[in-house]
């Protein structure tokens, strides 16, 4: 199920108007690859590291604060749940293969409605999912 652009509350309709919008399976693979994968992994290191905090534990907190604004969005649950975040395995993105097709990693404003080079997939690390909610 995609969603398909919606109009963001709140933001002003000139910055609305040029706002990118994406299809659920391509918004999902940039916060997993982008933002879980490229910098709550790195982020997960350090909490154990300097704070203690075991990396499953620091995980489960990931899926807590997912969970939490899935819980306190009832309007856009089925939105959350259309974009898989905690599926238990996620796209992974073959660096080489996107830098070998002649994109590179430079001038990534100008290459971002192109999708990542994936292949094969990875753990997620936040698929732990509670019953009763959907993957």
């Amino acid at each position: 199920m995609d969603p398909g652009p919606r109009r963001t509350p709140r933001l002003p309709e000139r910055a609305d108007a040029v706002l990118v919008r994406w299809p659920a399976a391509q918004m999902a693979h940039s916060i997993t690859s982008a933002v879980l994968a490229g910098h709550s992994r790195f982020l997960a290191g350090v909490a154990e590291e300097h704070l203690g905090v075991p990396e499953d534990d620091f995980w489960a907190l990931v899926r807590d604060a997912l969970l939490g604004w899935r819980a306190g969005h009832p309007d856009r649950a089925a939105e959350f749940d259309a974009l898989g975040l905690l599926a238990p395995e996620v796209g992974r993105v073959a660096l080489n293969r996107e830098h070998r097709t002649g994109g590179g990693f430079h001038d990534r404003a100008e290459r971002d409605a192109a999708p990542d080079v994936v292949h094969g997939s990875v753990p997620n690390p936040v698929a732990a999912v509670p019953a009763g909610v959907p993957a």
